[in-house]
């Protein structure tokens, strides 16, 4: 038995392989593009690369001089002295001294391939190992690429189910192919799979028609020559029946106009609308679904890539970006409209609650410049920002902080506040400033104050996250006077050796914050269980009784963190753990929920933007949600989440109901149901794949680790409560809990049956479009 060995952050990684032992370049360091990370990971005995992993693959027998030369220009800083100079002696020594060092070396590893993405069809199969981009491309590449393979898998998997059908072929296993970006050599050449680097449609047709003609079952003069053909096959896509989305209840809002492509994205317009992203052949669709009227209408269609839907808080406007340049579709309009001019490439915007302005920040294509921008709904004009002598848009960070009033926005550059007034276009360059980093700002109700918390002291871990590295952090709080100076209230003021998390003004003019020692969690999971790491507290509030004039500490019931991605370098997910499309999501969003009930008129969420750097792990966006349910409920909610791995879903503002994107029962699909039905599903310890049947197909959980199903089924024998804040006895719910459970199986057989029939059918029920919401 030969070996092979790879160096993954200064550690020797071993592997088995029949293969001789080689060196060589993973093809991610070929790719044409010379920085960013290779957040990748071989297959098939090879040895990984992890998220700060820069080198190397071990795929051929001959060492490469020109990956060397070009892996010579990255930075390789990560690597000690040791793994350098193993590198070295396995270069010039080769096969002997490697099988020595195999011996030798007693902390190693076996390979890894939970960075192989697998796009897996019924009768066609898909891999991907996504290589090194620049920061700037990175993220919108591999956006585009991700979409695109969705739908390559989609149309060509129903293609060849079709042949099948009609007896053109015969596949006894499913087609394998590997994609190839840049046109990079394959790192798994034992795989035995297809190599392809072009997506277009046609090119890809005759990569599968030729791996067709090669089976003596195929009728030649069948198969299909060119793209337009693809999309006149009827959808034959399994919809497996079977799964949990169906089990509780939950609605297919992507059925309304079922499709083969998938949806790429969604946003919520309303009680029962929503926009989702969804590709075709030849360009990418906006598609408006209304679920009460069961109609939907495209209102938007372009050959780029549509992505940043953010819906104005009024739903008559919705802003998007086109291949990173923003616009604006008004209701009623047949054209959508640019915010700014064509070479500038949005970073970040937010809406008004008035929903009369957006501001953001965008960079210049051509000079790297950023400018902050406001566009005014009435004038339908966009005011740009430049740098100036004194305001250095370069170097804000691109989330702007609206006042309530929608007159003032913050900027900030982690160590100044810079204030603009929307009104009279006047700006106070860093009016606030500071000697130690700024974390997170957060308006007043009445626009005339606002607070930040200011952080002291530095990680000694660019990994690990622990509040015990920095020296303090202080809640501050600010008030802007009349004259346009600014003083500071000390009697807000608070300091701590340990993580503070702004949260929320509260009444009587108090600051609700978290207090906690804060450090990573051991195991990886998107769902942080924080109740016994922060605590609640309220800053004195504004009348000068006992009652009110110091600190005071607020019960917790719970503290939940759900985060949406793992981090900026891990942003592609198999939301439903199918295997069938994959989720890209590049957004830094982070859910809290706390088990506090909020005063009466005060929102029930509450977002900021946290600018605390790396290894801090809720950093941007950060929504608070007071949400009224007891611990029972959100530890099902949130545990069936983490179990399913669904990483994009929102709730509707009073937490009655969810909408998320899943690929548990085939095609990336928008689903929508009540959160009491998610609270109260019991996920089974065990749940497989069947795929022999397309009638009745089974839910596609086989990657679902043994960790997950045993908190999942930990979490789920909790049971569903209801929203009563007082417990019932024990006997009376375990016996209220049976007879549900009785009785929604009885519910769920005779779903599963109908839903199966109409599937099978292909069928939509008939329906009368109502107007047109948005487009023509």
């Amino acid at each position: 038995m030969n070996w092979k060995y790879c160096v993954m952050n200064s550690k020797y990684i071993k592997a088995k392989t029949s293969r001789p032992v080689d060196l060589c370049l993973n093809s991610g360091f070929n790719s044409g593009f010379s920085s960013g990370l290779i957040n990748q990971a071989p297959t098939d005995s090879v040895g990984v690369i992890g998220n700060l992993g820069k080198v190397v693959d071990v795929a051929s027998s001959r060492v490469c001089p020109k990956r060397l030369e070009a892996a010579s220009n990255l930075s390789l800083q990560s690597f000690s002295g040791a793994c350098e100079g193993a590198i070295k002696i396995m270069c010039r020594v080769g096969i002997t001294l490697s099988i020595l060092l195999s011996l030798i070396l007693s902390t190693t590893a076996y390979a890894s391939e939970e960075n192989l993405l697998i796009f897996t069809g019924k009768k066609i199969r898909v891999a991907y190992l996504p290589v090194s981009r620049s920061p700037l491309g990175n993220d919108l590449t591999l956006s585009l690429e991700i979409g695109r393979l969705n739908l390559i898998l989609n149309l060509f998997d129903n293609y060849l189910i079709y042949l099948e059908k009609v007896g053109k072929t015969t596949l006894k296993s499913p087609l394998q192919f590997e994609y190839l970006p840049a046109g990079g050599e394959t790192s798994f050449p034992q795989t035995h799979r297809i190599p392809f680097s072009d997506i277009g449609l046609n090119a890809f047709l005759g990569k599968v028609n030729a791996a067709l003609i090669e089976i003596p079952q195929t009728s030649k003069s069948h198969l299909l020559d060119n793209r337009e053909s693809l999309l006149q096959i009827r959808d034959q896509l399994p919809r497996r029946m079977s799964c949990f989305e169906n089990e509780i209840g939950m609605k297919p809002v992507s059925f309304v106009s079922k499709s083969v492509a998938p949806d790429l994205d969604f946003a919520m317009m309303g009680p029962d609308a929503f926009l989702t992203v969804r590709p075709d052949e030849k360009a990418t669709h906006l598609v408006y679904f209304d679920m009460s009227a069961s109609f939907s209408e495209v209102v938007a269609s372009s050959g780029r890539e549509f992505r940043d839907i953010l819906p104005s808080p009024d739903g008559k406007i919705l802003a998007f970006t086109e291949r990173g340049l923003p616009k604006i579709l008004f209701k009623g309009a047949s054209q959508s409209e640019n915010i700014l001019e064509p070479d500038l490439f949005l970073l970040d915007y937010v809406w008004t609650n008035k929903s009369d302005k957006l501001a953001g920040m965008a960079r210049s294509l051509k000079t790297s410049r950023r400018s902050i921008f406001v566009y005014d709904v009435q004038s339908k004009s966009a005011k740009v920002i430049e740098s100036k002598d004194d305001f250095f848009a370069d170097y804000q960070y691109a989330y702007p902080n609206w006042s309530p009033d929608c007159k003032k926005i913050l900027f900030t550059t982690g160590r100044e506040i810079s204030l603009y007034n929307t009104e009279d276009n006047s700006v106070k360059c860093n009016f606030v400033s500071t000697p130690n980093f700024i974390s997170e700002i957060l308006w007043a109700p009445d626009s005339e104050s606002f607070a930040f918390v200011e952080v002291k002291g530095q990680s000694r871990d660019k990994v690990e996250f622990d509040s015990s590295d920095f020296t303090t952090s202080t809640l501050r709080r600010i008030r802007i006077m009349p004259s346009g100076t600014i003083l500071e209230d000390e009697s807000k003021r608070y300091s701590a050796s340990e993580t503070i998390k702004l949260v929320s003004f509260w009444s009587r003019d108090r600051i609700l914050f978290l207090e906690g020692n804060l450090t990573n969690q051991k195991i990886s999971s998107p769902l942080w269980d924080l109740k016994n790491v922060f605590k609640a507290h309220l800053t004195p509030g504004e009348s000068k009784t006992e009652e009110s004039s110091g600190f005071l500490d607020l019960k917790l019931e719970y503290c939940y963190a759900f985060k949406t991605i793992d981090g900026k370098f891990r942003n592609i997910y198999d939301s439903g753990l199918s295997n069938t499309n994959y989720l890209h999501l590049s957004k830094m969003k982070t859910f809290w929920f706390l088990g506090v009930k909020p005063p009466e008129n005060f929102p029930n969420t509450v977002e900021t933007f946290n600018l605390r750097p790396a290894p801090y792990p809720f950093p941007e966006r950060n929504v608070t949600c007071f949400t009224g349910l007891n611990d029972k409920q959100m530890r099902r909610i949130l545990g069936n989440l983490d179990s399913f791995n669904l990483r994009r879903f929102e709730f509707t503002p009073n937490f009655d109901k969810i909408a998320f994107l899943s690929n548990t029962c085939g095609p990336l699909t928008l689903w929508y149901g009540e959160v009491e039905k998610l609270a109260d599903f019991h996920m089974k310890a065990k749940r497989g794949v069947d795929d022999s049947s397309i009638e009745e197909p089974v839910a596609a959980n086989e990657k679902v680790s043994e960790k997950k199903s045993e908190v999942s089924h930990e979490i789920s024998s909790e049971g569903f409560q209801g929203n009563s804040q007082e417990a019932p006895q024990e006997a009376v719910q375990e016996e209220s809990q049976d007879s549900k459970n009785e009785n929604k199986s009885e519910n769920v057989s005779e779903s599963s049956s109908k839903n199966s029939t109409e599937s099978n059918k292909g069928n939509i029920p008939a329906y009368q479009p109502p107007p047109p919401i948005f487009g023509q």
